[in-house]
């Protein structure tokens, strides 16, 4: 029986999924400041990738752009974004937003759980103060909860229904109730962190130690590609010991792996410790864009008659393939690379919004290829539809002696093909 209400802050890709979820077995509302999400939402457009359209339209009538709308609730799980700045530093000015909001409709017993990535103490040291400014006190009044979101961006198989969720708690019976809430979400069971302060870290080591291994694999592949052995063949041959993890080399962008590892570091260096390893990893990965443009760059002084690269078709601006997400997107980095060699680039992406791309990075996304020939065809991102129609036939949008970058290496072989 619906007898919980609980308010959901923050609808993207990871509110949205758990709302749909928390509704088969509970009261929910949804509250988010993007006016366009709730409008997105309301005409049934999905968001996230992860949740069908049909159980998007349960949801129209519970949200809304106004907090208050959620003053009834009594449990209430923040989801907001918490990305870094240009200085590369945590920015939670959406999530202590969220908690000057919350104030002022927090009441006696009621729970709030954040699931919003930040570094250890981010929770009981920020958060919890913006929340007594209700006038209520901390593990008297009202209590607190963490759980760490492990959406994957357009992953339909793990899907926030089919992952374990790591759970946590001011005292244990708030733990108990974030417990019996989450299992009403969760197939896949649950794991209890001794304290909030572990489970924050457990996020950010999940995707710091993804961050590091590709890392390591972009600076072997370097090093390979001087000494002219292939990457792939050599992971290929490496995999076939039983306990090797193959990573593979390329961009690391999302508002994952390319974030969290800041969080940890911007932390790590208040306690007066320098997170060496991971900070060389984000040199590492932020690095890899221009270094494979200079690669292409050199191949066309080494191989083309006129050496300058005056045009580009970059295939794919989204962070990862199959998925509309542009935050954080190396894509971008490659664009600016190209735009210092002063050449004319175009965009192709059938899958990104465009209206987003132009806001957040003020370029133009096409969907589909102008009848234009290019000297560099940079495939960057691997959607599913590029496997098919014109997109398959790639060396018709080339000049004669024109150049084909296959990140991922997706492409038949050719002579005018380079991999990474």
């Amino acid at each position: 029986m619906k007898t919980e209400c609980i308010g959901i802050i923050g609808l993207g890709y990871v509110g949205l999924p758990l709302m749909a979820n928390l509704n088969r077995s509970f009261d929910v509302k949804g509250y988010d400041i993007d006016a366009r999400k709730i409008a997105n939402l309301m005409s049934s457009v999905d968001l996230t990738g992860s949740i069908d359209n049909e159980n998007l339209k349960k949801l129209k009538t519970k949200v809304f752009d106004q907090i208050e709308e959620l003053k009834d609730c009594s449990v209430f799980i923040v989801t907001v974004p918490t990305p870094i700045d240009s200085n590369f530093n945590p920015d939670l000015n959406a999530l202590k937003l969220a908690c000057q909001k919350l104030s002022k409709l927090l009441k006696i017993n009621d729970l709030v759980v954040f699931e919003s990535t930040v570094y250890p103490g981010t929770t009981e040291e920020i958060c919890v103060p913006l929340l007594e400014e209700s006038g209520l006190s901390y593990n008297v009044d009202f209590s607190v909860g963490y759980s760490p979101e492990r959406v994957n961006p357009g992953d339909k198989n793990q899907t926030v229904d089919k992952i374990v969720k790591i759970v946590s708690a001011s005292n244990p019976i708030a733990l108990q109730k974030v417990k019996s809430i989450y299992l009403k979400v969760t197939t896949a069971g649950i794991h209890e962190a001794a304290e909030i302060k572990i489970a924050e870290a457990a996020k950010l080591i999940e995707n710091v130690q993804r961050d590091v291994n590709i890392a390591l694999i972009n600076e072997i592949t370097k090093t390979l590609n001087q000494i002219g052995v292939d990457i792939h063949e050599t992971l290929n041959a490496a995999a076939t010991k039983w306990n090797f993890q193959k990573f593979v080399p390329g961009l690391v962008g999302g508002h994952c792996i390319g974030v969290d590892p800041y969080y940890l570091t911007n932390k790590a260096q208040k306690m007066g410790v320098h997170a060496e390893l991971v900070l060389a990893s984000r040199r590492i990965n932020e690095g890899m864009p221009k270094y494979f443009v200079d690669r292409i760059l050199r191949y066309s002084q080494l191989n083309r008659k006129n050496a300058k690269i005056n045009s580009v078709l970059l295939m794919g601006f989204t962070f990862k393939e199959n998925c509309p997400d542009i935050r954080n997107t190396k894509m971008h980095a490659v664009y600016e690379e190209f735009c210092a060699l002063n050449a004319v680039v175009d965009i192709v992406d059938p899958i990104c919004d465009p209206n987003d791309a132009l806001k957040h990075y003020g370029v133009d996304v096409l969907k589909c290829v102008p009848n234009k020939m290019y000297d560099v065809v940079f495939c960057g991102v691997s959607h599913d539809i590029f496997m098919s129609g014109d997109f398959k036939r790639i060396n018709k949008f080339l000049v004669k002696d024109g150049i084909v970058f296959d990140l991922k290496s997706i492409l038949p072989n050719g002579k005018n093909i380079i991999r990474v």
